[in-house]
This record gives C-alpha cells, structure tokens and sequence, in this order.
C-alpha cells in the first residue's frame, strides 16, 4: 500500500542526516566528545575482558588530544557516535582504534567507518583487538579481515591481530 511509500520518504530524510567527516583533535569541543564516547564504549568492551585495565580507559584527554592518528567521526542529526582513529604508513592502513556509541551498536556504524578509510590507496589494512571481545572479532572476521595471530598478554589476556588486503 501507500505507507511502504511514505516510511521509505522517511528512511531517505534519515539517511540524509548521516555524516562522516573528519574531526579536528586541536578544536576542544570536538576532542571531549571523542574522549567521552571512547570512555563509554570501551566500558562495554572492559566487561567483555573482565577487566578495566585496558589502554583506552586509562589515557589521559591530553595524551588522546595529543596522539598521531587520524580521526573520522560518524554523525546522526549533528551528533558523534561512531570514530575510526587510524594512520597510513607505507601504504597500510593501521586502525588504532573503532568505536561506537552503545545506543547505536548494530546499525552497520563501525562498517561505513571502515568502508570510508579503505577508500584511501593501501596494499593492507591491520587492526588488532582484544580476543575476548567478540563481537569486535566477529565484526572482524565478517568485513573480511583474516586473523593472524593471537598473542597473549601478562594479564590472562590476549590479542588478536588481524588483515585484510583489498581485493584485485
């Protein structure tokens, strides 16, 4: 009928308000609302680990604010709630940090993130995450990243690392 019509208007003004772009860690507004999400988002990937002791959740802002990497934001209606945190050396992509607001896990965020930085020219792309965190393994796994290695760490847990080299 005609509702199908007018939910897919909907959708489409929806998707309009969707942007990635990149953010500026010097402008302070912007580098709190990256901090603050990062805090909450690897809350939940701490409980996934069983632990708290985790790089993320322990730096400082004015380490975060003064780190190398690159910084791409997703938004909704003006609002931060997805980041990708990577840099390219020698033509690899090196994805030092994803995340995602946890009221917004499942809507396909942390994809458009990766899909948007896999867009610059790489022979590879590495990322490594904690192996209890499963979902971020089979999140992984799922974009076509292949594990490599698993390595243990001092504190009962492990890291797995992953690639992915894109495709011919």
């Amino acid at each position: 009928g005609n509702d199908s019509f007018i939910s897919f208007q909907f959708f489409l003004i929806e998707e309009g308000l969707d942007v990635i772009r990149q953010i500026d860690l010097s402008d302070n507004a912007q580098a709190k609302a990256v901090y603050e999400l990062q805090q909450l988002a690897y809350i939940v990937e701490a409980t996934y680990l069983g632990t708290r002791d985790i790089p993320p959740l322990q730096e400082t802002f004015e380490a975060f604010q003064t780190c190398d990497e690159v910084f791409i934001g997703y938004e909704k209606e003006g609002v931060l709630v997805g980041v990708l945190g990577y840099f390219i050396k020698d033509e690899v992509i090196d994805i030092h940090r994803l995340f995602v607001h946890p009221a917004f896990f499942g809507q396909q965020i942390a994809q458009a993130l990766l899909q948007e930085v896999e867009r610059h020219d790489h022979r590879k792309v590495v990322v490594m995450t904690g192996s209890q965190n499963q979902p971020a393994v089979r999140f992984y796994l799922k974009q076509g990243f292949e594990l490599l290695k698993v390595v243990e760490t001092s504190t009962n847990l492990s890291l797995s690392f992953f690639q992915k080299k894109p495709r011919d």
